[in-house]
């Protein structure tokens, strides 16, 4: 299951990913890359250059991106998946916004920029290949054209010409790639690769790892976009010891981005970058036994002493990490719980001592038996009246989609088949002018939802033959038992007498003969 919540605002648009071990947060308002290029192209691709950003600029950045695929100690493959792409994006400097944005060049090739929200533009075209793409974009001059707006309201038309420099990078080619099919994740781990020879400081090299539910484990890069750093011109990255799970699988992105631009046009208040890079995809995989990442449900949050308490639900038997991080890309472990046979199982973490917002997930380590597969959500703001959903699953999977202004109450919002030989579906989704913050998630029809865990409410009733115990509100189709206890509420013992619930997560029973002294009753979930 998945949840995705999108806020419209006078301050732009905020998504949130959350899936049911993590939350991701994207913030548009001041980040260069919006949403929608950036969703064609792979991880890591996206270059960083916040700390270079004047006060009060813009930017303009262009990314010619090309997949390859390496299935073996041979050259990767040029891969159609994603298709050669170049994206433009636009941030708009604080004294005015741009929009209705033009990209063009001097070989009659052009580009459209919609605008999206917050002072952001951006636009994408796909090409056949690597060759098209270099044929259409080329180097030399370029030019940008664009509406500007005001805070008074005056409006006016910009011009910015640059120039894009000829630079290719070689193809990235993991050099130890069978070593990397069978990683010891005890013990650090050298991820090496072909060097790039001649590669300078304003080219870039990223490197991206993420699990079998696309989370990332680790990343690094020569600029700022990693959380580890790599030196220009790196050859290889130490994956340390416990960073990766037991019998799991992983997709490395190893990425070249050759510069091609990066002024400052100070007349328009933009800084300009632009790379060709080019990503190649490869497998991980390491030794033992364990899960692949599964999620757990963190929930049911509350404050205990100097704790923080979640319940923790996923597979039985199965051990999870519990993390914690303050930008959602860099995790710290809090602790491991191995769930017992119920599904789920309280988890004390200690508070967080600075007041910054902080997050939380739960990740399978290892054990228990894999549940069916979920379905992600990814959103693409197309304008201020749509939102595009890409869910994606298992071919041929059925999901419902479901929506909610309060995380408690959920609509049915339609569903969703993914079709054979294809992974994700794309829907459209109308946002309603004055309509409250909306939070949208992927219910399985195809996976049972595991127990939640919660407490059903008791209610008794005597009878002439006994104690009449009914319960609402509890899990669908689940058993209880029922246990007592005296008046200090320390001891309880567990009765015969258990109750079955019904699709509604309604049952009973009766406790016979009436209890001889004063006791209380309530349930547990096995």
């Amino acid at each position: 299951m998945a949840f995705l919540r999108f806020t419209v605002g006078s301050s732009g648009a905020t998504q949130v990913l959350r899936s049911v071990l993590a939350v991701f947060l994207l913030t548009l308002v001041g980040l260069p890359f919006p949403s929608q290029a950036a969703s064609s192209l792979p991880p890591g691709v996206q270059p960083c250059f916040t700390n270079a950003i004047p006060a009060g600029f813009g930017t303009l950045t262009l990314l010619q991106g090309v997949s390859f695929l390496q299935s073996s100690d041979t050259d990767p493959a040029e891969s159609a998946t994603p298709a050669p792409s170049l994206t433009a994006d636009v941030t708009s400097p604080s004294a005015f916004t741009i929009s209705n944005a033009l990209l063009a060049n001097t070989r009659g090739f052009s580009l459209g920029l919609p605008y999206l929200a917050g002072g952001q533009s951006s636009g994408s075209s796909n090409f056949a290949s690597e060759a098209a793409l270099l044929a259409a974009a080329t180097p030399g001059t370029w030019n940008m054209s664009f509406q500007l707006g005001f805070p008074d309201g005056e409006s006016f038309i910009g011009f910015s010409v640059f120039t894009l420099v000829s630079n290719t990078a070689p193809v990235p080619r993991v050099s130890n790639y069978a070593a990397a099919q069978a990683i010891d994740p005890a013990a650090p781990f050298s991820l090496n690769w072909t060097p790039w020879i001649g590669s300078g400081t304003n080219d870039r090299i990223s490197l991206v790892v993420v699990d079998a539910a696309g989370n990332t484990v680790l990343s690094a890069a020569t600029d700022c976009s990693g959380q580890s750093e790599l030196p220009t011109g790196a050859t290889g990255f130490t994956v340390p010891a416990d960073r990766l799970s037991p019998g799991s699988s992983y997709t490395g992105y190893l990425i070249f981005g050759a510069g091609l631009l990066a002024a400052r046009d100070d007349g328009a208040l933009l800084v300009g970058r632009a790379f060709h890079s080019r990503t190649t995809r490869f497998s991980m995989r390491t030794s033992g036994t364990g899960g692949s990442g599964e999620p757990g449900t963190l929930s049911r949050p509350t404050v205990s002493s100097t704790n923080l308490v979640f319940t923790l639900t996923g597979v039985p038997g199965r051990t999870y990490s519990v993390q914690t991080s303050t930008n959602i890309t860099d995790w710290t472990e809090l602790s491991r719980v191995t769930l017992p046979a119920s599904g789920t199982s309280e988890v004390a973490v200690p508070l967080a001592a600075s007041n910054e917002p902080r997050f939380y997930r739960a990740i399978s380590v290892g054990g228990g038996t894999t549940p069916g597969t979920s379905a992600t959500l990814a959103i693409v703001l197309v304008n201020p009246a749509l939102l595009r959903l890409t869910i994606t699953g298992s071919p041929e999977s059925t999901h419902v989609l479901e929506e909610s202004t309060n995380l408690v109450t959920w609509a049915d919002a339609g569903t969703v088949s993914i079709p054979e030989g294809s992974s994700n579906v794309v829907i459209t989704v109308n946002i309603r002018a004055g309509f409250p913050s909306t939070v949208y998630r992927t219910r399985s029809a195809d996976v049972v939802t595991p127990p939640t865990g919660k407490s059903p409410t008791l209610v008794p009733t005597v009878t002439p033959t006994g104690l009449q115990l009914a319960v609402t509100g509890g899990d669908p189709n689940r058993t209880y038992t029922v246990q007592q206890a005296n008046a200090d509420f320390t001891a309880w013992a567990p009765t015969t007498f258990t109750i079955t619930t019904d699709a509604n997560g309604a049952g009973q029973t009766l406790v016979s003969p009436l209890p001889a002294a004063s006791a209380f009753f309530r349930t547990q979930a096995p």
